[in-house]
């Protein structure tokens, strides 16, 4: 599917592509220059969305699991924090899923024992949840 192809489409679609694309991310991620235009490459979504979008974010934040998974620890760190620089514009600090942002950090940084960094994620994802959730959430 080409990327002209998919500026038209509609954002719903668009939407759904992406989701029932999800079992495949991993895998695409291993060869960029075949998925430059797959509907999981968040360039894509934010061109077909808007710059800063909910839906943008997600798929950020979905490469960067793909390549945590693989152990690209550098690579999921950046698309975590792209992930979490859309989540802040559009969500605010103050919600759930801008902590998540600041907890998958953690673990990335955790992961290449650059510990100090995670912390300072864990931390500031706690600080967010305890005010979102409260501090008797299942979370």
């Amino acid at each position: 599917m080409s990327h002209s192809i998919l500026a038209r489409l509609g954002k719903t679609f668009l939407f759904f592509l992406c989701l029932l694309a999800a079992p495949l991310r991993a895998a695409q991620v291993g060869d960029e220059k075949d998925n430059h235009y797959t509907v999981s490459n968040p360039l894509v979504m934010r061109e077909v969305l808007e710059e800063r979008h909910q839906d943008t974010a997600d798929s950020y934040n979905n490469l960067g699991n793909a390549y945590y998974k693989k152990g690209d620890y550098d690579q999921a760190i950046t698309n975590f924090k792209e992930a979490l620089v859309i989540r802040r514009q559009v969500l605010g600090d103050q919600h759930e899923k801008t902590a998540d942002s600041y907890h998958n950090l953690g673990f990335a940084y955790g992961s290449k024992d650059s510990h100090d960094q995670a912390i300072t994620n864990f931390k500031e994802a706690l600080v967010i949840r305890r005010q979102v959730l409260g501090d008797q959430h299942e979370k």
